[in-house]
């Protein structure tokens, strides 16, 4: 007592429901942490209004999102007049292998700075091109069979990383990407890759809450996770 306000500790940030109740000049709280941000859903929705949002029919499905390197995945093709398929909801560091049928294309002939750039390039049928920078690729003609792909995943994000792929690092990024970088313990995420630091994979490509997904990625290193009295 008679500490100044910012001597204080935080032990609880959460939620009171109801007056207390008072007897023999005792109050009784009924309080419970405010975690219902991780029931909001994870991915993003394509605006249906053609370019990078998707054709018209496309509008309300989700946008995907790789973390770590997934393999032979399958991308949302959002321009089917010039074959430009989204694979990642924002930047992504490489497409390793592109697939058709399980058959192996040729390397990237390019790598393009933008949406419009990849659109607006010169490709070869039979050729592939990349850009990395907002998850795309484009094919020089039409795909016959079933379009894969080897993906180095989100490779940035406002938690200040790069290409993620230790378990800590990947919730992390998931949490920015919701706006809810300071709903994390950034350091005890930072102490989990330590005690298991093992690269993980995660491809995204129907909707998911934030509270299932971390559990998930929790549970496959024999880990819980869980919400501390400060909603962390």
């Amino acid at each position: 007592l008679g500490s100044a306000w910012e001597a204080f500790t935080l032990r609880f940030d959460g939620l009171i429901d109801n007056q207390p109740t008072v007897r023999d000049g005792i109050a009784n709280l009924d309080f419970r942490v405010d975690d219902a941000w991780l029931d909001d859903p994870v991915l993003a929705t394509f605006a249906g209004t053609t370019g990078a949002e998707g054709e018209a029919a496309q509008k309300g499905q989700v946008k995907p999102f790789l973390l770590g390197t997934p393999k032979m995945v399958e991308g949302v093709l959002i321009n089917s007049i010039d074959t430009i398929v989204q694979l990642n909801d924002g930047p992504i560091a490489a497409v390793d292998v592109a697939f058709e049928d399980a058959q192996r294309f040729t390397a990237p002939v390019g790598d393009y700075a933008s949406y419009a750039a990849l659109q607006a390039a010169t490709i070869a049928p039979g050729l592939w091109a990349t850009c990395l920078a907002g998850g795309y690729v484009r094919h020089g003609a039409p795909i016959d069979g079933v379009a894969t792909y080897d993906v180095q995943g989100s490779n940035s994000g406002s938690d200040g990383g790069g290409h993620v792929r230790k378990a800590g690092a990947i919730i992390k990024r998931l949490a920015a990407k919701m706006g809810k970088s300071a709903k994390v313990d950034a350091a005890g995420l930072t102490a989990f890759d330590a005690a298991r630091p093992y690269n993980i994979s995660v491809a995204l490509l129907s909707q998911v809450t934030m509270r299932d997904l971390v559990q998930s990625i929790a549970q496959s290193l024999n880990a819980v996770a869980l919400v501390t009295w400060t909603g962390l």
